[in-house]
């Protein structure tokens, strides 16, 4: 079937959307045709939950609803877009939705349009709905800010030091993040109410719809004059937006676009290989990113970038573009932590009694990222082994420890190397360790990296997914340590390789000159002297606040 005629207004473009509530069969541009999703930003998880395949999504927000723009990555990706010659084809409801460009819509049998047209139409009808007059609205100058932190410990941890800053400046702060970090922040004395285990932990209650609820409405009933979330937040902290009244800006771990990096968030949207994939040619839209939104709205909101410019740089002259520096714990904070096992817990001592008793040891974690346990323990030991060097090796959430070696071929020769020289570690403190290293071997995340870079050792860097490949190629680039091609891939021979790379002198001086710079750098104030100016001028009735950004001062 043809697809409906496109309004004039902003025909060919994706910010068409944020001119008016769309509705379903409504056209946002062209290629894409408005759905409406409560998955919240990890729709795309619970879609593979549902599917046994990958999902990415696509999506802007206005008033209650979250509309979203999805395309599915199949086995046989073609079964979405157009028919396969099989007799019998099936096509869910969920693949009918996932269909985005005009040509998937016409390949529709008129049955399965009518019946995909019933679906949406079941689904747009939400199953709870805001009031926001049950809500206190507090206005300008309350100073209440909610700082919502969805993701693992390495979103949350930057956000508490935030927290702290913003909470000495006189703000009333209040942390949304998963209950399963919500001890962490306690521990700190910053208020924090517990949400819903992001993505992984909790996917009945985030299929239910019960997720976004709970947040929304504890966001809504604290009442903030300004929202400052993280990347994963961005669905929930626009839809907020709209209800409480309240700006929200973004902190982010690596800008848009950087100069001689790689964009990190191209590789994991398969869908935009979709038209090639089936002859369809490009879909030539552009992305619709917070920098779109923002000038096409007349909104030039501060963008926190919470890196430095010591180690990387936004290829951009935007006014709201504030690369602030880390926003890291102070090693004082992090050492009070000594009951706490994200910090080392009971393993403190034995921590402290394995760093006096011999060289530097090569650190080596790979934190949230998992990967084969029996696989990469008797990888780090071997590699160890062969450089002669000690170790502490994080067991992270892929678990490693001595067990892990006991299946590999050659563990008679790795297990008393390991128990002679190498301690595994549940959790540490990458600030307080990572400087009594020689090196660290990482994942790359920033938070990690950021330990690394301001420890002064060298960093080898290992990434899965996400800003981590962007992360290696800066320390690469930087000339303060390895970047190796991907966790799932690396060889004995590379780590070894990059191990020895890292002891060089001259690696180790280059490390070492970062490292003082940064640690002179306080991300989180600066990133508060952001928002104070930005609240100022909001209170001053200014729309469009540019105030110089951190980046080029």
């Amino acid at each position: 079937m043809a697809a409906p005629p496109a309004e004039e207004d902003g025909v060919d473009q994706p910010w068409h959307l944020l001119k008016k509530v769309p509705f379903f069969q409504k056209y946002l541009a062209p290629n894409f045709q408005c759905g409406v999703n409560m998955g919240g930003s990890t729709d795309c998880v619970r879609c593979g939950m549902l599917s046994g395949c990958e999902a990415v999504w696509y999506s802007a927000m206005l008033k209650n609803c979250k509309y979203m723009l999805e395309c599915q990555a199949c086995e046989d990706c073609s079964g979405l877009v157009r028919e396969t010659g099989k007799k019998g084809v099936h096509r869910t409801p969920l693949e009918w939705a996932l269909a985005v460009t005009n040509k998937s819509w016409e390949v529709l049998t008129p049955d399965e349009h009518e019946e995909l047209c019933t679906w949406m139409a079941k689904v747009v009808k939400m199953p709870w709905e805001f009031d926001p007059r049950a809500w206190p609205v507090p206005g300008a100058g309350s100073g209440r800010i909610a700082l919502i932190a969805l993701g693992s410990r390495g979103d949350v941890q930057p956000a508490i030091a935030l927290a702290l800053a913003l909470l000495k400046a006189g703000f009333t702060v209040t942390a949304f993040v998963p209950s399963s970090y919500e001890s962490l922040v306690k521990s700190f004395q910053v208020p924090v109410v517990a949400c819903a285990d992001w993505a992984f932990n909790d996917p009945t209650a985030m299929a239910e719809g019960k997720y976004e609820k709970f947040i929304y409405e504890a966001v809504m009933s604290f009442g903030p004059e300004l929202i400052v979330y993280s990347p994963l937040a961005c669905i929930e902290s626009w839809v907020l937006e709209e209800q409480c009244k309240a700006p929200a800006i973004q902190f982010t771990f690596q800008a848009t676009t950087l100069a001689d990096t790689p964009q990190v968030w191209r590789p994991l949207q398969g869908w935009r290989r979709l038209p090639f994939d089936i002859g369809l040619g490009e879909i030539n839209i552009p992305n619709l990113d917070q920098n779109v939104v923002e000038d096409r709205c007349g909104r030039k909101r501060p963008v926190l970038m919470a890196f430095s410019k010591q180690v990387a740089l936004p290829q951009t002259d935007r006014a709201q573009t504030h690369v602030t520096g880390y926003w890291l714990l102070d090693t004082s904070r992090q050492e009070a932590q000594q009951d706490n096992p994200l910090f080392g817990g009971a393993q403190r001592k034995e921590l402290e009694d394995f760093l006096q008793a011999g060289s530097p040891p090569v650190y080596i974690g790979w934190g949230s990222m998992t990967e084969k346990s029996d696989r990469m323990g008797p990888l780090a030991v071997r590699s160890l082994k062969q450089t002669g060097h000690r170790g502490i090796i994080l067991g992270g959430e892929a678990k490693l420890s001595l067990a892990s070696l006991e299946n590999a071929p050659d563990a008679a020769e790795l297990v008393p190397y390991a128990q002679s020289n190498i301690l595994f570690a549940q959790w540490v403190s990458h600030e307080t360790l990572l400087p009594r290293c020689a090196m660290a071997v990482h994942h790359g995340g920033c938070g990690t990296t950021a330990a690394g870079l301001r420890a002064g050792v060298p960093n080898i860097v290992v990434p899965v997914d996400f800003d981590q490949p962007f992360w290696a190629a800066a320390v690469a680039n930087l000339g303060v340590g390895v970047h190796i091609k991907s966790l799932q891939e690396v060889t004995e021979e590379e780590l070894v390789g990059a191990i020895q790379t890292c002891g060089e002198d001259g690696v180790k001086a280059a490390a070492a000159a970062l490292g003082a710079k940064l640690m002179a750098e306080d991300g989180a104030k600066k990133a508060v002297e952001v928002i104070q100016d930005y609240l100022s001028a909001s209170r001053r009735g200014v729309r469009d606040s540019t105030c110089a950004p951190c980046c080029l001062s």
